[in-house]
């Protein structure tokens, strides 16, 4: 028998652009008091494989796509590393053969690496209500005069809105064959551009995961705070609401501010919930999902704040051909027209009173949306959060 581990070098969170490394051992389990005879494995192959299913009431495909193409093949008779998978395949790299004719002895491990680049504008995985998209690596192999084995590593893929990718060239992870040769290039080629003083280090260029997470660190740093005044109509001033930036990561807390004290109506409680909207590119169709909320009964405050944690699992701001998903604080506001604006004058902070609020209020409702952006968080960060298994085992 055969155990076959995968291991992802790194958390299983990557961005859009970045290269995956998967380790893969293959060894033989058995006993040399059971067999000597080696166990032959006639190839391996591992592919990258990413997929999108639709609501094809409320998405249209592009072009004649439909869900049902996806199955051809039969598991025992052909080998199609999208068997089992719902929706149509958006991107799938070229497979890399791992091994053929592999001979391994009771006790021999076999090692081998697979990399490859992801593309840039490769959508970021997402569990929607009208489209998914998730990804994939795929690895299949196959005993001689066997059945072949098919499984798959789940992969958490991010895409970081507004952010100007470096130039990549052309990716020399595509295989381990051209992995040493392009390296050596690069080198040469650096070399004869930069000083020839020994003494001095060769330049080192940043990779993507750093250009990404500095970008990062710099849109969602907090800069001059946002105030907005919030009013109904005209006529009426109901708060002043401050957020001190208008762009997160996952993880984080979106905090603000309420000064009622210039309030010409009473506001009686409010609401603040963080919202997604996933709304088709021909605009007709929207799915709003509520999160975090916030509620506060404000009648005679004069300022207060609230605070709104950001899930780790939800997907950040982003645009594909099929859908786009933006978020934003659903604001509620509940006022009334009693002139209820200030205490009785014999309530005050300085003594005891008791004051008894009308049976009956007149009441009025206001809603505001205010739209924030929502980036994605280290990739570290993330896969601790959600307890992502880098690591997978079977048995062939």
């Amino acid at each position: 028998m055969i155990q076959i581990q995968t291991k992802l070098s790194r958390e299983p969170v990557h961005i859009a652009g970045d290269v995956i490394e998967c380790v893969i051992s293959f060894k033989n389990i058995s006993q040399p008091c059971e067999s000597t005879a080696p166990e032959i494995l006639a190839w391996a192959s591992a592919q990258l494989h990413s997929y999108c299913s639709v609501d094809e009431s409320k998405v249209a495909l592009p072009g004649n796509m439909r869900c049902d193409q996806l199955i051809t093949g039969t598991k025992e008779t052909s080998f199609v590393p999208n068997q089992g998978e719902k929706g149509f395949v958006i991107y799938c790299s070229q497979p890399t053969i791992l091994l053929c004719d592999l001979r391994l002895l009771p006790g021999d491990v076999r090692t081998f690496i697979y990399r490859e680049r992801l593309p840039p504008a490769l959508p970021p995985s997402y569990n929607g209500q009208m489209v998914r998209y998730n990804h994939k690596i795929s690895i299949g192999t196959q005993k001689m005069n066997g059945l072949n084995k098919l499984f798959k590593i789940p992969l958490k893929v991010f895409r970081i809105a507004d952010f100007s990718y470096p130039n990549l060239g052309k990716s020399h992870y595509n295989s381990k064959q051209k992995s040493s040769g392009d390296s050596c290039s690069e080198a040469s080629s650096s070399g004869n551009l930069a000083n020839n003083n020994p003494f001095l280090c060769p330049p080192v260029k940043p990779s993507l995961v750093q250009c990404a997470m500095e970008y990062l660190e710099d849109v969602t740093a907090p800069r001059n705070p946002g105030w907005y005044n919030i009013t109904q109509g005209s006529e009426h001033d109901v708060a002043r609401f401050c957020l001190l930036k208008s762009n997160f990561r996952l993880g984080e807390d979106i905090v603000g501010s309420f000064d009622f004290s210039k309030a010409t109506i009473p506001c009686v409680q409010f609401s603040v919930t963080l919202q997604s909207v996933e709304r088709t590119r021909d605009g007709q169709h929207k799915h709003t999902v509520p999160y975090s909320k916030a509620h506060e009964v404000c009648l005679f405050l004069r300022q207060t704040h609230i605070s709104l944690p950001i899930p780790v699992h939800v997907a950040p701001s982003f645009e594909s051909d099929l859908i786009e998903l933006s978020w934003r604080l659903h604001f509620e506001f509940v006022m009334t027209p009693n002139g209820l604006g200030a205490l009785p004058p014999d309530v005050s902070e300085y003594n005891d009173a008791r004051w008894k609020p009308p049976s009956e209020l007149n009441v009025n409702t206001m809603v505001w949306n205010l739209p924030v952006k929502i980036f994605p968080s280290h990739s570290a960060h993330i896969s601790a959060r959600l307890n992502l298994q880098r690591e997978f085992y079977t048995a062939l």
